[in-house]
């Protein structure tokens, strides 16, 4: 599953056809309204995930979380298993 986030926190993009121009794009509701983010969802566009039109760098812009490490730890009896992943 692809993880994705804006300047703030991870967000969800909600369901949409390929062939859009615009993403809808949802936060968690504390985020926003921790930062005056009126609307939410709100839109960016679907082929570069940016929030404004100009190119210009803007904290709504959505990026992909990769990820850059995982690491698998089982217990000695193999009773647990833990799978951490380091998201950036």
């Amino acid at each position: 599953m692809t993880t994705y986030a804006n300047g703030y926190d991870t967000v969800e993009i909600l369901e949409h056809n390929e062939t859009d121009y615009f993403l809808r794009v949802r936060m968690p509701v504390h985020v926003a309204y921790l930062h005056n983010i009126e609307r939410n969802p709100y839109w960016v566009l679907a082929d570069t995930l940016r929030y404004r039109m100009d190119d210009q760098p803007h904290p709504l812009d959505v990026r992909e979380l990769k990820v850059l490490s995982t690491e698998m730890i089982e217990g000695s009896d193999e009773a647990v298993s833990v799978t951490l992943e380091v998201k950036g």
